[in-house]
């Protein structure tokens, strides 16, 4: 019972501020997507299966708060979760520094292209102008350069708050020398 409060905990702290703390920052700040970098942490450092309940959850919550389709965000997050866990599983060899950063960097343009895509298509259907819709574009990539900057950035900052305080980053070293 202290294991799901725990979790409950972080999910909703989580969802706090990604849903009210974030969005009144200044300036480019509100950029980051917190959810995302969390979600493929807890994927890669812990279980995939934690990730995708953690990510069902606040998918779910999300879109109780967002404009596009209920249920769009859910999606996007599961797609994602998906992509850059089977990456993960099938290319990369460790729980490297590197190898979060990338996977951060991975899951970000895959989950920003997707949304992209579902508000572009809810965008034209609404508008029927195709150069409102790259005008759109345009000012959704500015967003993604500085979304990508941010999420590095809070990556860099769990891993090493991680690798401080917990062993799952430390190497082990086979000795392969017989005495």
């Amino acid at each position: 019972m202290i294991k799901f409060f725990k979790h409950l905990a972080v999910v909703t702290l989580l969802l706090s501020t990604q849903i009210s703390l974030l969005p009144t920052l200044p300036g480019v700040y509100k950029n980051l997507n917190i959810v995302v970098v969390v979600l493929v942490f807890t994927c890669v450092v812990y279980r995939f299966y934690l990730g995708v309940v953690y990510g069902l959850f606040v998918g779910f919550v999300l879109d109780l708060y967002s404009v596009l389709p209920f249920g769009v965000i859910i999606i996007s997050l599961m797609i994602t979760l998906f992509i850059v866990y089977k990456i993960f599983e099938h290319l990369l060899t460790n729980k490297s520094f590197y190898t979060l950063i990338g996977l951060s960097i991975l899951a970000t343009l895959l989950y920003s292209f997707i949304l992209f895509g579902f508000r572009a298509a809810v965008y034209f259907s609404m508008t029927k102008d195709l150069g409102s819709v790259q005008n759109f574009g345009a000012f959704y990539v500015n967003d993604l350069l500085w979304q990508l900057l941010f999420n590095v950035v809070l990556t860099i900052v769990m891993f090493i708050i991680f690798h401080a305080s917990s062993r799952r980053f430390k190497a082990v070293f086979v000795d392969t020398v017989k005495g």
